[in-house]
């Protein structure tokens, strides 16, 4: 399934939280694809982020996440940069239309 999700970022911290991105940590990709998350995408408008991933079990995944040390030490690290959080689990949408 699809999912998506919204979260606000600190416009002070606009820079770091991409660079963060562009450099994420090897391992939290590795927590990722256990997870079972694929197809995973962030965009930014303004001070918005919205997030796009596939998984098959959406409660695996985010159990698996929650467990997760590396991911405690990742979220740890966007304490601050990450200012709100409309939308944060994953949610399913209807779909009307889908091109590959």
């Amino acid at each position: 399934m699809r999912y998506f999700f919204k979260l606000s970022i600190n416009p002070a911290d606009k820079e770091l939280y991409i660079s963060r991105h562009q450099n994420i940590w090897p391992e939290m990709l590795e927590e990722l694809k256990k997870a079972g998350i694929r197809n995973y995408s962030l965009f930014l408008k303004g001070n918005d982020v919205y997030g796009y991933w596939e998984c098959d079990d959406l409660e695996s995944t985010m159990r698996i996440l929650k467990d997760s040390r590396v991911n405690e030490k990742w979220q740890e690290s966007m304490k601050g940069i990450i200012t709100g959080r409309d939308d944060i689990i994953p949610s399913p949408y209807e779909e009307v239309f889908h091109m590959d």
